[in-house]
């Protein structure tokens, strides 16, 4: 399948610290998992579920161990009703911590008949986990196409993934992002990808990464490698012997 090509490269930082940056220039590899074993949501038009991550997840500042995985291509974290199928442009700056996937008017329960529906799980093992929310033959309201992608939390760093199958649903404005709103926000920030722009386009990924703190001085944080940013002792810094430390 061929979509047109993006125009997308990297952004930020917000007011909070996040950046972002496309595959295009170095960002995550585009990757996509079709779920296997996993139940979809039971998610109608302009619905919301509540979904345990399996693990602490840092966004904006604060910690949480669930979100809120709405119909229109979002999640929320502590938000605790619906979000509505319209948006503004520019995206207003959010009141809850917000990740915009692809915030459009969409409809589950017109999912393609064919593994068609929005699933959530979570994967990988302890320190290395990821929770994945993919919204599979989800077509916006009043049109036939499907659009497919997922979103992508990981555990421990607080990075945020895109990752966009195929955003062609009619040949016409609604693809590749032309109604739909792209990004992240919270009360501390905004960063937004795209709004109502045709920017996106298949087999595309986005990466959302915050602002990296070293706990521990040794002039490396957590996204920059340091696997124990609790002892100074232990960073890609320091000569590898054979201590049991590094």
């Amino acid at each position: 399948m061929v979509g047109c090509a993006s125009a997308l490269a990297s952004g930020g930082p917000d007011a909070f610290g996040y950046t972002w940056l496309a595959s295009s220039e170095g960002g995550p590899a585009y990757t996509f998992q079709i779920p296997v074993g996993v139940k979809a949501l039971e998610l109608t038009d302009d619905d919301f579920e509540t979904v345990p991550l399996g693990f602490d997840f840092p966004f904006y500042g604060d910690v949480y161990d669930e979100v809120e995985v709405h119909s229109n291509g979002a999640l929320t974290f502590g938000r605790g009703s619906a979000l509505g199928a319209n948006h503004s442009c520019p995206l207003a700056q959010p009141a809850d911590p917000s990740i915009f996937a692809y915030y459009s008017d969409l409809n589950p329960t017109a999912a393609n008949p064919s593994l068609g529906g929005v699933y959530a799980w979570t994967e990988g093992s302890p320190g290395q986990r990821r929770f994945v929310v993919e919204y599979h033959g989800i077509p916006r309201w009043n049109v036939t196409g499907y659009n497919q992608f997922e979103v992508k939390l990981f555990e421990g760093s607080g990075r945020v993934e895109f990752h966009f199958l195929d955003l062609l649903v009619d040949g016409d404005v609604h693809d590749n992002g032309g109604t739909a709103a792209v990004g992240i926000g919270g009360p501390d920030g905004l960063l937004v990808v795209s709004c109502d722009e045709a920017a996106l386009s298949t087999e595309l990924a986005i990466g959302f990464y915050p602002p990296c703190e070293d706990l521990d001085g040794d002039g490396f944080g957590i996204c920059e490698g340091d696997c124990d940013d609790a002892d100074p002792d232990r960073s890609p810094g320091h000569a590898e012997v054979c201590n049991g430390i590094d």
